[in-house]
């Protein structure tokens, strides 16, 4: 439970994401448990989940290994092959659409319509840091967020702002 993940919707639901890949959620008084298989995981236990959670309204995303599944609180959707890889290493939710960045530096991004993909080299003209090949550096990780005007902040290499386009 140290690294768990938890988030809480705009209705009040508190969404847990546990290091094995347990979802929870506690709505009221009552707790409801989703196993990996039920948001997509396979049951295959040395496929590592994504220990990473985002809520958009009162929608709850992750990411897995077929790709990120969502809930509305009623049923599952699973968004197939729309990541480049496998490997997502955070993501986050917001007015502005789902974001997601894998090891490799790419972010997915789904805007309630469509997924797109961009790398993380085209935020800056400048080099990439010294000893950056083509994934990101273990130790620090891109980091994700998104502030209440929808707009997408990135922890990478110093503190990067999405304004539209650039």
């Amino acid at each position: 439970t140290d690294r768990a993940q938890c988030a809480l919707s705009e209705r009040g639901v508190l969404w847990t994401l546990d290091l094995s890949g347990q979802l929870s959620s506690l709505d009221r008084e009552r707790w409801t448990h989703f196993g990996r298989t039920e948001f997509g995981e396979p049951t295959d236990r040395l496929a590592v989940p994504m220990h990473r959670l985002a809520l958009r309204d009162d929608e709850v995303w992750t990411a897995n290994a077929k790709g990120v599944a969502s809930f509305n609180g009623k049923s599952w959707r699973q968004y197939e092959n729309v990541l480049k890889t496998d490997w997502p290493v955070d993501m986050a939710a917001g007015r502005s659409g789902v974001w997601i960045v894998d090891f490799y530096g790419n972010l997915s991004h789904f805007d309630g319509r469509n997924w797109s993909v961009e790398n993380l080299k085209t935020i800056s003209s400048a080099p990439p840091p010294q000893g950056w090949g083509g994934w990101m550096d273990a130790d620090e990780p891109a980091r994700l967020t998104v502030t209440g005007d929808g707009r997408l902040w990135i922890f990478w290499h110093g503190l990067w702002r999405k304004d539209g386009e650039v």
